[in-house]
């Protein structure tokens, strides 16, 4: 059996627009068959008709969105008694993050 170590997570390219993580990783859940800039003008398109309705930073408004769809709680099976049951678990901020981009 292998050692168990730490993992290190890959660093991604800063966007040139907006230096957020979370715009990284919407246009890599985006992006289809590696056309990165393709997923970069979807994205940018999309911030701009955000401007252009609300008159806010569109950035701020998907922030607050994606907070507000991370879930707290996930269930778990697990065997008592004979049988499994669901037991709510806390979700790590990673996995919750993910969960809300799908």
């Amino acid at each position: 059996m292998r050692k168990k170590r730490i993992i290190k997570k890959h660093q991604q390219v800063d966007d040139p627009y907006f230096p957020s993580p979370l715009v990284k990783q919407l246009i890599t859940k985006i992006m289809l068959q590696g056309k990165k800039n393709k997923a970069r003008k979807i994205l940018y398109q999309a911030f701009e008709y955000l401007k252009k309705e609300t008159e806010q930073d569109p950035l701020v408004i998907i922030e607050e969105a994606v907070k507000e769809l991370k879930p707290q709680l996930e269930t778990k099976k697990t065997r008592l008694g004979g049988t499994y049951q669901p037991i709510p678990e806390e979700v790590r901020p990673e996995r919750s993050l993910c969960l809300a981009l799908r």
